[in-house]
């Protein structure tokens, strides 16, 4: 942006009238947003039953950070994955991540966990790639170790949406809810991945009830396009009532 108005400044001083229609032709841009990336992304609330969860030194285990910020990628993004939000020239990553936990549970297997992602890119066409290379990049992670999301299915059944998207399901690592110590099982999630324009929504709730899963997350998703298309302050919302919750018995396995 800043070579163009420098060349457009040079045209005037240089008095071209030709040159100069030549460099105001219109030129195709980026559907812009009137908010920042931040207050767009959708934020949990405790409400419904369920309450933030607290680590074991009484913080909020509750994130909100820039992963890519303007272009520049955070300093402790690992090098595969720096290179990749590179590749896709992706401008902004803002996420928001939270742990829940229904109200005074003392069960330290019964959280869920909501992690929500907004990403910007330069154009729609750009935003529409990297919803499914994004499901590719998530099937070749599963080789570099159980940190990262195994059992990686791609869903048949997604929401209906009028462009890119895709829904997948897996197993995360789990932390307790009490200790924060990570656990011997994995933990299920949903995750949906959503263009809607020149920005990819990323919806993931993980915990021991798969049908709870993806029922929250499809009204989280719901309601994030809709900040999205609104263009409006995304006004956080607590765990969607009436979903019921019936975390089942974890099966033990290696993290």
């Amino acid at each position: 942006m800043k070579r163009i108005f420098s060349a457009w400044v040079l045209l005037v001083l240089l008095g071209s009238h030709s040159m100069l229609a030549a460099a105001q032709a219109p030129v195709a841009r980026p559907d812009t947003f009137a908010l920042p990336i931040n207050l767009l992304v959708l934020r949990m609330s405790e409400g419904n039953g369920f309450e933030y969860v607290q680590n074991p030194s009484g913080s909020l285990v509750y994130e909100n950070l820039y992963l890519v910020d303007d272009g520049v990628v955070h300093d402790d993004i690992l090098a595969p994955t720096r290179d990749w939000y590179e590749d896709h020239d992706i401008q902004d990553i803002y996420l928001t991540y939270v742990r829940l936990s229904p109200e005074g549970t003392t069960n330290d297997s019964s959280g869920l966990a909501v992690q929500i992602r907004l990403a910007t890119l330069p154009d729609a066409e750009a935003a529409a790639r990297l919803v499914p290379d994004t499901l590719v990049q998530m099937f070749l992670q599963q080789f570099d170790g159980p940190s990262f999301a195994q059992d990686v299915i791609s869903m048949q059944d997604v929401p209906f949406h009028d462009q890119a998207i895709i829904g997948v399901t897996g197993t995360d690592r789990y932390y307790g809810v009490i200790s924060g110590d990570p656990a011997e099982f994995r933990a299920p999630f949903v995750r949906f991945i959503a263009q809607q324009g020149t920005m990819v929504a990323s919806i993931k709730v993980t915990s021991l009830d798969p049908s709870f899963n993806d029922a929250v997350a499809r009204e989280l998703l719901s309601a994030q396009l809709e900040c999205l298309r609104e263009d409006q302050f995304c006004v956080p919302v607590p765990v969607p009532a009436g979903i019921p919750y019936d975390p089942m018995a974890p099966f033990t396995r290696s993290p």
